[in-house]
């Protein structure tokens, strides 16, 4: 049996996203322990309830769904461009980014950190 005790900064980080972080290590660490060779990119993280929620917000169906949110973060939000690009993505204040703006974006950083050699 393994006991953790989060602290974190309240001014950063609210208590729902707290746990919501402590369920993600808990698929986590039962995908380790179901298979020790399993790497961390490969988990799921996301607990059936923020499934749910994420669903909620797309056209994709569950199947689409369960695909992506068995892969690792940058995959979902590729696959959610391929279905969806023109749905908000990101959106703050009164800026907003679609998937398919996302995906640019983030194809554009990988490209300067694969030529500084990151």
């Amino acid at each position: 049996r393994l006991a953790l005790t989060l602290h974190y900064a309240c001014a950063t980080l609210d208590a729902a996203a707290a746990r919501r972080l402590l369920g993600h290590l808990q698929q986590l660490l039962i995908a380790c322990q179901r298979d020790r060779e399993q790497l961390a990119a490969g988990v799921g993280l996301a607990a059936a309830a923020e499934r749910e929620t994420l669903q909620g917000w797309s056209d994709a169906t569950a199947t689409e769904w369960d695909g992506c949110l068995d892969s690792v973060v940058h995959t979902a939000m590729l696959s959610q461009a391929e279905h969806c690009p023109t749905r908000a993505a990101l959106v703050e204040d009164q800026r907003s980014m679609t998937y398919l703006q996302l995906a640019q974006a983030a194809a554009a950083v990988a490209a300067t950190l694969a030529r500084a050699g990151v």
